[in-house]
């Protein structure tokens, strides 16, 4: 009897464990990935000048991530509402635009930006690895990380409502 007693403590105490070093203080999983309650992983891009600019420069700092195209419909149709939520928001998030650059140009997605005047920031994907790393299989594909650096949404599709894109923008501010 004493013998099953003693397992099931081990066996408790290793479940403690492993649950203990998987979580930050503040109860959200350490590790990074592409989904809600997870880290948002890190990633570097190059900007419209060619400076290399990383995630993890925010820290600190709510983030909005949106994968688009130039050629996307769905993309033209919520960059409005995004521009709108920039001017808005702006000083208290930070914007990232990451454009598929590997299957669109940069000269096609900054006329895009330009004939729209769209003024969120972009990172160009050249190779696709940042949209692979975050699952970007559909486009557009935004992420809501906030100032923890955990993603608190994580949108497929057209942000079609300004509604809709408040209240993720409140999920993200609310520590």
């Amino acid at each position: 009897m004493k013998k099953g007693w003693l397992s099931i403590v081990v066996i408790v105490v290793l479940v403690g464990l492993v649950l203990y070093f998987n979580q930050g203080s503040t109860g959200q999983q350490r590790d990074s990935r592409p989904y809600e309650g997870f880290m948002a992983p890190d990633f570097t891009l190059e900007d419209e000048q060619g400076n290399s600019v990383s995630l993890s420069q925010y820290n600190g700092k709510p983030v909005f991530i949106n994968f688009w195209a130039s050629w996307c419909p769905p993309c033209k149709e919520e960059m409005p509402i995004i521009q709108e939520f920039y001017q808005k928001y702006g000083d208290q998030i930070e914007f990232i635009g990451v454009n598929l650059t590997f299957n669109d140009t940069k000269e096609e997605a900054l006329a895009f930006m330009k004939q729209g005047g769209f003024q969120m920031p972009n990172l160009f994907d050249y190779d696709g690895k940042v949209a692979e790393l975050y699952r970007a299989d559909s486009i557009p594909t935004s992420i809501f990380i906030d100032k923890n650096g955990v993603i608190k949404v994580r949108k497929k599709g057209a942000i079609l409502t300004n509604s809709e894109m408040e209240s993720y923008f409140e999920k993200i501010l609310e520590d």
